[in-house]
């Protein structure tokens, strides 16, 4: 079936082997203010978990702070954030300055009215929406959660709005701010825990949970304006540009619906569960979530506008074969990198969170969960990495099915697992959907792009499999040994297994790579040399 792209035959620089540089450059500067941001961001994890735990005061922060997120994707306001960068890209390559600046104003003051009325209604009715989302709690901890609720909800607003533009800024190769609004809003978190937690308590973290997404607001206007692109009052809902936007937009508002009741399932039957499980999945979350950020969103983030600018002009062949070497770089990383976490999520739960009020009990929970989410993180990778494939060639409604199917799955995986496994059942339905979902992802885009072609990756799999299988068993034997000199349970024993396992870990598998010949290993050198600045 003839794929439907909108092309464009107004002449573009291709970013084509003159910019293989540049692309490399701008996922080194995205790499180096991602790494600034979770090194803040983990700073933050730790402090929470050091003065809050793994207990219902912890869990009812998380609860609280997760529901303007869950907003957005209810609303679908997210759905701009992936089609932005798209449809902005394609006006840029035709030089359609007019068209960009009503359509960014209309979506722009829709956003913002939209997320704006939604705060204040949620302001009000906190309390009901705390008793729906989490009805396991005591009548104590709700209230908490409510107030909690009350301070963090106009996020919806400033993370609506900062999400939107830093899209737009990606559309036109601003990569570097968008990169940046993360390190604002940790620096500012991690402030307002050090300077009120004292006096404040766990409101503290929730003021600087405010006060930083509006920073990260903030920052990205200058972009704007040197790019044309100012805030006014334009709001044109019946433009055409608003309807294919919206029309694009649809079928992943459906899909994010459909992955924020997931994530409330979650929340719902983690409320049921013994105080702390709910924090447990969020510290290990966050873990996952930080190695994605580092290690993989600088290259999504580059490549979406690439393939959309590759598609508008035409050259598709180009596009599937950046597509397939994209797909085997991120397996020849992340599948050992799952394999490394699996095996070490004790001793790195152990190392950063198990001080203060975090309980050795609380390091056996979430790093459990830890190990399985470990599992999901080169399904989730691939899955991100086909979704801006979607977007690029604009074809959003298989994301739509996809999502809607795996997330149901993960619903009724949740409620058939969470009695007999509790919260290590959640775990294991969160990674089961995520790896059905890159499963029904690759073959959908295979189907239409036939990046694949047939059977080129068994070979390149297996060799990754072998080489990850040495791997492993090195690993392994390192932490017996390690664990004879000293007790994993101990700090020192936790450094030791960290970075020593990691060392051989690297000196393992590369060595297995280059005795395989497993080619993408070398361009992964290459392009870490070229981002360092080495030749």
């Amino acid at each position: 079936m003839p794929m439907r792209i909108w092309k464009t035959s107004l002449a573009t620089t291709d970013l084509g082997e003159t910019k293989k540089a540049s692309l490399l450059f701008s996922a080194g500067g995205i790499s180096v203010c991602r790494a600034v941001a979770k090194g803040l961001a983990l700073y933050k994890q730790v402090l929470i978990a050091s003065l809050f735990g793994a207990t219902r005061l912890a869990d009812s922060f998380f609860v609280a702070t997760a529901i303007p997120e869950m907003l957005l994707g209810i609303l679908g306001i997210n759905t701009f954030r992936r089609v932005a960068t798209s449809v902005f890209a394609h006006l840029d390559a035709k030089g359609e300055q007019e068209n960009m600046q009503r359509l960014f104003s209309s979506l722009f003051n829709f956003i913002l009215i939209l997320t704006g009325v939604t705060a204040s209604l949620a302001v009000v009715f906190a309390p009901a929406i705390i008793s729906i989302l989490a009805p396991g709690f005591s009548l104590a901890d709700r209230e908490i959660a409510a107030k909690i609720a009350r301070i963090a909800l106009p996020v919806l607003v400033f993370l609506g709005l900062a999400n939107f533009v830093s899209s737009v800024l990606n559309a036109f190769h601003r990569f570097f701010v968008p990169a940046l609004i993360q390190v604002v809003l940790n620096a500012v978190m991690v402030a307002f825990i050090l300077v009120f937690h004292t006096r404040l308590g766990i409101y503290a973290v929730a003021w600087g949970f405010l006060f930083g997404h509006l920073a990260s607001l903030v920052v990205q206007l200058p972009s704007l304006r040197r790019l044309r692109l100012g805030i006014s009052t334009v709001f044109v809902p019946f433009d055409p540009l608003i309807r294919k936007s919206l029309l694009l937009a649809l079928p992943l508002f459906v899909s994010m619906f459909a992955a924020q009741i997931s994530n409330f399932s979650v929340k719902f039957l983690g409320s049921f569960l013994s105080g702390g499980k709910i924090a447990a999945l969020s510290y290990s979350g966050f873990l996952i979530s930080a190695v994605i950020v580092l290690a993989a969103e600088p290259f999504l983030i580059v490549l979406m506008p690439r393939f959309a600018n590759q598609v508008a002009l035409g050259k598709l062949d180009t596009m599937r074969d950046e597509l397939a070497k994209s797909v085997k770089i991120f397996i020849l990383l992340f599948f050992p990198l799952s394999v490394w976490l699996v095996l070490l999520s004790f001793p790195i739960v152990r190392l950063l969170f198990q001080r203060g009020v975090f309980t050795p009990e609380a390091t056996t929970i979430t790093s459990a969960v830890l190990a399985i989410f470990s599992l999901r993180l080169l399904p989730s990778v691939l899955s991100l990495l086909f979704v801006r494939v979607f977007l690029a060639i604009q074809k959003t409604v298989p994301v739509m099915w996809v999502n809607l199917f795996t997330s149901t799955v993960q619903i009724l995986l949740n409620f058939i697992l969470v009695d007999s496994l509790d919260v290590k059942g959640l775990a294991i339905a969160n990674a089961a959907a995520a790896l059905l979902q890159m499963l029904l992802f690759w073959r959908l885009v295979d189907s239409s792009i036939g990046f694949s072609r047939g059977k080129q990756f068994i070979p390149f799999f297996g060799k990754v499999i072998l080489a990850t299988s040495l791997l492993g068993m090195g690993v392994r034997f390192f932490l017996n040994f390690a664990g004879r000199i000293s007790p994993l349970g101990t700090v020192t024993g936790s450094v030791l297994a960290v970075l020593g396992s990691l060392l051989l870990g690297l000196i393992i598998y590369s060595a297995a790579s280059f005795v395989l010949k497993i080619k993408e290993s070398r361009e992964v050198a290459r392009s870490l040399r070229s981002i360092m600045g080495v030749h």
